[in-house]
């Protein structure tokens, strides 16, 4: 288990399948739901709650959650074989949170290319389920040295697809108010 100031990334409990391009098992929950997080007193503001940069650093964590599940994890961007980069971020904010509130983020992947990512993460104020926040994002997979988009590397995009199929389950009528647009490649 994974613990820093105010939060963790647990090991899920949902369906899981082993794979050869990590040393763990692929979380194929629908959505995803490693995520929780406590806010604390440097992430509150003047007015008593979470400050909206700090909604940012705990969508962050989701990311790298996520990513790693991939295999596209901060193992992967040392290795120097590529690396993600964020292009666009869409935040919605629903409910307020305040000190010593506990979240739960969930991450859905909404759409794919060959290179992007199109998530979806939510977050939850832990106690009441109410949804507090939202955000979209576009990632994109980089050559590191070339500073281009690049194809997901073989195993990386086995496992996107994977993920993709157990997530598809979840599209919705809501779908077509999202911000971002990933239109598939050709």
């Amino acid at each position: 288990m994974m613990r820093r100031p105010g939060g963790f990334c647990r090991p899920a409990t949902g369906p899981r399948v082993a794979s050869e391009a990590d040393d763990f098992a692929l979380d194929l929950s629908a959505p995803f739901d490693q995520c929780r997080e406590t806010i604390v007193g440097d992430w509150v503001d003047l007015n008593q709650h979470m400050n909206v940069a700090y909604y940012m650093v705990v969508f962050d964590r989701a990311t790298e959650a996520f990513l790693r599940q991939l295999g596209a994890g901060r193992d992967y961007t040392r290795s120097g074989e590529g690396t993600v980069f964020a292009l666009e971020a869409v935040v919605k904010y629903e409910r307020e949170l305040r000190l010593h509130d506990t979240v739960r983020i969930t991450t859905r992947l909404v759409a794919r290319t060959g290179k992007l990512l199109h998530l979806l993460h939510t977050m939850y104020h832990a106690a009441s389920e109410e949804r507090a926040s939202t955000m979209e994002l576009l990632l994109l997979h980089v050559d590191p040295v070339r500073r281009r988009g690049t194809p997901w590397p073989a195993a990386i995009a086995g496992r996107v697809e994977s993920v993709f199929a157990a997530h598809r389950a979840l599209a919705s009528a809501d779908d077509a108010h999202h911000k971002i647009r990933v239109r598939p490649a050709t």
